[in-house]
């Protein structure tokens, strides 16, 4: 947090500029930062964040092009108006930029644990909880999946868009040759002003003793809850 408000301490920005195409850091970090992670994450690291230089934002006014640069030659006026001229050169470029739409590579689907080696987790997960170590287990199984040919998670992305538009969908590569998309049903969390919101689709409640009261429980498990900052 620290490290980010020196960032933009100093940031330069136009006097007119609404709120949502202002310049933002993008990333994400590791549930647990593991002293040896995972081979798959190593792209990743525990925590990364990123200023792109180019960003477009779509909100209910409109849509913008949003250009960072550090400065260093301590001349704001002179780096706002280059800015500018990328903006309008990108802009101007948008028309022509070739629009590619590679084939669906064909995929190999392979588990990453054997179905012996499942089953005994489950077996664990449930001696512990008959045993009262645990009360509640999530277990989840990887498929490793290889294609046949190039992948673009660009393309990936975009048949998400198709196939999801309720979600919130998200590419992130901060090095060639590794990237995290998916598309989430939830947001984990949303700042606006002084307003805090989030949703839990993934809890549980106690049953009711009567069928409405169910419904009133399931309502308020669904329900958004607000927390003022």
């Amino acid at each position: 947090q620290l490290r980010s408000n020196h960032l933009f301490e100093d940031a330069v920005i136009g006097a007119n500029a609404p709120a949502a195409p202002q310049p933002r850091l993008f990333g994400g970090f590791s549930f647990t930062p593991a002293p040896e992670p995972d081979p798959l994450w190593a792209d990743f690291g525990p925590a990364c964040l990123v200023l792109p230089p180019l960003t477009i934002t779509f909100a209910a006014e409109g849509a913008w092009l949003t250009v960072c640069r550090f400065d260093e030659t301590g001349d704001p006026a002179a780096r706002i108006q280059e800015l500018r001229d990328q903006a309008e050169a990108f802009c101007a470029a948008l028309p022509d930029l070739p629009i590619s739409a590679p084939a669906a590579p064909r995929w190999a689907l392979t588990p990453a644990i054997s179905p012996d080696a499942w089953r005994a987790m489950v077996n664990q997960a449930v001696a512990q909880i008959h045993s009262g170590a645990l009360r509640k287990v999530v277990l989840s199984r990887a498929l490793e999946a290889a294609a046949d040919g190039p992948f673009d998670p660009v393309a990936a992305l975009e048949r998400l868009d198709a196939l999801y538009p309720d979600t919130f969908r998200f590419l992130f590569e901060p090095e060639g040759g590794a990237a995290f998309f998916g598309a989430s049903p939830e947001l984990l969390a949303g700042v606006h002003a002084s307003v805090l919101t989030t949703a839990a689709l993934a809890g549980s409640r106690r049953r009711g003793r009567t069928g409405s009261e169910d419904a009133a429980l399931a309502a308020d498990l669904y329900g958004f809850h607000r927390l003022g900052a």
